[in-house]
Parts: structure tokens; sequence; C-alpha cells
């Protein structure tokens, strides 16, 4: 290893193949200060045309970003993913349409303490947690121009109730 390979500095992108986690690896790569891991559930990455000739491409291509397969429910899948990061950027989640409670429990709740675990055990410095829509969506109608003080929805709440 050489000594710039030594000090690069790496963060990690969970769910890194989504809408808004696509996008802030491309800021990550274009500030030039990041190597990014991206790290979804895919055994591997499937670029399409676009991000193949893009900055991405060129990333991978030139060790500056790789691809970690890793699944929030699995802690060691996590660990190899956090290994010798600085960052992670907490963006995944399921699918807010999928109407599944069990799916998002199982990776929202117990996939974000997960996360949380394998950072501490990796001596992570920083864990950067972005929420999902799915804690506001109430499985008919779309989110626009909502924030934080969006409340939650009372179907929402009588269906978690109802299946625990």
């Amino acid at each position: 290893m050489d000594a710039a390979e030594a000090s690069a500095r790496w963060c990690v992108v969970t769910g890194g193949r989504g809408f808004a986690a696509r996008h802030l690896v491309l800021m990550l790569l274009r500030s030039g200060e990041w190597r990014v891991r991206v790290a979804d559930l895919a055994q591997v990455i499937s670029l399409d045309l676009d991000e193949e000739q893009g900055i991405l491409g060129a990333a991978i291509r030139e060790g500056q970003a790789v691809y970690a397969s890793a699944d929030l429910r699995d802690k060691a899948q996590l660990a190899k993913a956090f290994e010798g990061a600085e960052v992670v950027f907490h963006m995944a989640a399921p699918d807010s349409s999928i109407n599944n409670f069990h799916l998002h429990y199982s990776v929202n709740v117990e996939g974000t303490k997960n996360v949380i675990d394998a950072c501490i055990h990796c001596k992570v410095k920083r864990l950067i947690y972005t929420s999902s829509p799915s804690v506001v969506f109430d499985g008919v109608h779309g989110i626009f121009n909502a924030d934080e003080s969006m409340p939650y929805p009372d179907k929402k709440q009588r269906q978690m109730q109802k299946n625990w």
C-alpha cells in the first residue's frame, strides 16, 4: 500500500444505488476529498451507460469508488463494508410503495441498529443518517415538498399497531 492509499479518506453510502444516494455518491466523488464505497443489496453493481461513461464509472476504474454488497440486516456484511471508513452516510431503506410492515421494520429499525453497531465495531468517526419517506408515507398519497415537521399518518400508525 503506497502513501496515497494509506491516507485515503473512505466513506460509505448505504443504499448507494437509490435515487438520492446516487446523487450523494457523485457529489462526494466530485469533491475530490473522498473515496466512496457504494453499499447496496445487489451482489454486483450494474451501471447504466451514462454512469459507465461518467464520474462513477471513471471513479470505479481508478479505485476512487468501489462497490460493496451489503444487506442492513446482516451485521457481518455491514462490518465488511464499513472497514476503514471514516464516515457512513446511511441512506438505505425499502421502497416506500412496498406495503410490508415486517420488511420496513427489519430494514429501517433493526437494520439501522446494525448500522450503528457496525460503525462502533469499525470505529467509524461519523454516522450521518437520512431518514426514509416511508416513515410518513400513508400508502396512498405522494409526498411533495415535505420536511421533518410532516406528521406520521394515522392510517400507518393504526396499521403498525395492528401488525404488532
